[in-house]
């Protein structure tokens, strides 16, 4: 492999006129890749891919400084590999167990390594990488998550390597999840919906340890007395003699679920979804890519400004205005070249993002109106916009989120759809939906 790609270079520059930061980047020589951030010189492709990702989404190089680290690592290791299908191996067992190369989001690090794999991948799956099922399953996640969400927002889609369908062939990793009820870990839905909706066991470190725990309990109440050591070489009178002393600690504070609950990041309705009227629309000033939007979504504020990708798909502001939107209102806002957006407008857009439609609410639906999906709990839902930046959760319903064959918008599957409900007198509820079959939305 090399350093980043020029490829990959340009594709992260389509992002340059969305920079949300104050990191002042531009291009120096565009036609060799010399960049200029904040007054410096950069010429190193790795380096200069780090800088324009930190002007424009500055997470894709790691929120925590080791992180960051690690990010630096991993652009050295795609430098210096010259045989990946030789390392796919080692990347497979080290992918094992993990959605992402660094932290629980993608980074840079995923990013130029899709890179880097996206022309063999291409040219040989399912050949010599298709029994790589974890650097495969991690392949496909990448592949589709630079397509999705907030990625599509301030990258050019088309400038992504060519899609590998690999038509979800592979089965969902099943994750433990703690049940302090019970004191062990069970094993997650994922699992259990793969098999069928039968119930997996699994013997887990929680269940083992509540298992030892029995034991030593039933010891003591019967007075049977242990003739080999604690495991450790210490003498079981010694080791009884320490544990007497010694408090038990309470076990970690773990996020549990209740009978039925799901997850955040499983229930689309942690996003609040919210019929909006596009008010005012008009082009960005500075971006060419982007319209600013003033959208009444009935909130006692007032109307929101929202900016957004559109001006390439809707040539005339006049196509826009007047028109019924849905809005995700609790993301945090963010500036988009100098624009406060406080938003998202939701789109339908095929995979090659050459059209984008926006989602049209149903007839009924009034201003301020909430999407909700059935099927999901709605306690405790929406959750705040500093939860859904914190837990990442749009990121990871944003595959989800779809349009059917029909073009009604749907979470995974047509039992849950994009729902606005009924009001007493008036007609009953109905879906969204978007001009545009078979497609994300985001």
């Amino acid at each position: 492999m090399a350093p980043a790609s020029p490829c990959m270079l340009k594709w992260l520059a389509t992002g340059l006129p969305h920079a949300t930061t104050e990191h002042k980047v531009h291009w120096e020589d565009e036609e060799h890749f010399v960049l200029r951030a904040d007054g410096d010189i950069i010429k190193e492709p790795n380096t200069v891919a780090r800088a324009i990702a930190k002007a424009v989404t500055p997470e894709l190089t790691g929120v925590l400084p080791v992180e960051q680290g690690q990010v630096v690592q991993w652009q050295s290791w795609a430098s210096e590999t010259e045989d990946i299908l030789g390392r796919a191996v080692e990347l497979n067992t080290f992918l094992e167990g993990r959605s992402f190369l660094v932290g629980a989001a993608p980074t840079l690090a995923d990013i130029q390594m899709y890179w880097a794999l996206a022309k063999v991948v291409a040219l040989s799956f399912p050949g010599p990488l298709g029994g790589s099922v974890a650097l495969m399953r991690w392949f496909d996640q990448i592949q589709n998550c630079l397509r999705v969400g907030a990625f599509t927002m301030s990258y050019d889609v088309t400038h992504l390597p060519q899609l590998v369908p690999m038509h979800s062939i592979f089965k969902p990793v099943a994750m433990p999840v703690y049940d302090r009820s019970k004191g062990q870990e069970r094993v997650g839905a994922a699992a259990s919906a793969h098999e069928g909706g039968g119930t997996a066991s699994v013997e887990s470190k929680g269940e083992a340890a509540a298992k030892a725990k029995g034991a030593r309990q039933r010891d003591g109440e019967t007075g049977e007395k242990a003739t080999s050591s604690d495991g450790i070489g210490n003498h079981p009178a010694q080791s009884q003699g320490k544990k007497s002393k010694k408090k038990e600690e309470p076990a970690p504070a773990t996020e549990t679920l209740g009978k039925g609950e799901t997850a955040p990041t499983e229930n689309p309705n942690a996003l609040d979804i919210r019929v909006g009227r596009l008010v005012k629309v008009w082009p960005h000033p500075e971006a060419e890519k982007l319209y600013c939007e003033e959208i009444d979504c009935g909130e006692e504020s007032g109307p929101r400004q929202i900016a957004s990708g559109l001006r390439q798909f809707y040539s005339a502001a006049s196509e826009l205005e007047g028109r019924m939107v849905l809005v995700l209102a609790n993301l945090k806002p963010r500036k988009l070249v100098g624009f406060a957006s406080n938003g998202m407008v939701l789109c339908a857009s095929d995979t090659e993002h050459t059209q984008v439609k926006l989602v049209e609410p149903p007839a009924h639906a009034k201003v301020g109106d909430r999407v909700v999906f059935p099927g999901f709990s709605t306690e405790s839902m929406p959750l705040t916009p500093a939860q859904v930046q914190k837990k990442k959760v749009f990121e990871a319903l944003a595959a989800g989120l779809k349009t059917d064959s029909q073009g009604r918008c749907i979470f995974k599957d047509e039992t849950h759809p994009f729902w606005v409900a009924g009001r007493e007198g008036c007609e009953a509820g109905a879906a969204c939906t978007a001009p545009l079959p078979n497609a994300h939305v985001s």
